[in-house]
């Protein structure tokens, strides 16, 4: 979806896609970090998520 982004800029539905579904990462991975399911260390880092 990034790389659509970078070659569509003015898709504004899209953007707001991937800000709702990063905002949804980070609160599930503040959920898993309170019970101990992934290290409290851990980050999302979008490029890693990237399905290129």
């Amino acid at each position: 979806m990034q790389r659509h982004l970078r070659n569509n800029n003015s898709d504004k539905r899209n953007v707001r896609s991937l800000e709702l579904i990063e905002a949804k990462v980070h609160r599930i991975a503040t959920y898993y970090k309170r019970i101990g399911a992934i290290p409290q260390n851990w980050k999302y880092k979008s490029v890693v998520a990237q399905l290129e």
